[in-house]
């Protein structure tokens, strides 16, 4: 077993599920209709009032809670597969 390898796999599967919860409310965004639009905004309204930001800032991907995982679990990946002088 190479080192690092469990707790690469349990990463790798993180990646996979919050970059499918990202990916499902991108497409949900871009195909909505009027009516499923008017409900997301609502909901972005209430999200924002509740973490304590402006009620009318707009969703940005990379402001999204898990775009910002992806990026954590893809930097701990990184540093746990790069190569380690021997010594």
């Amino acid at each position: 077993m190479k080192p690092n390898e469990v707790a690469i796999k349990l990463l790798a599967d993180e990646f996979t599920r919050v970059g499918g919860c990202l990916f499902a409310q991108v497409l949900a965004r871009s195909v909505a209709n009027t009516e499923q639009q008017k409900s997301i905004e609502a909901n972005d309204f209430l999200m924002n009032i509740m973490q304590g930001k402006s009620p009318v800032e707009k969703w940005k991907m990379e402001n999204d809670e898990n775009w910002l995982k992806m990026i954590n679990i893809d930097a701990t990946i990184r540093l746990l597969t790069e190569d380690k002088p021997s010594q």
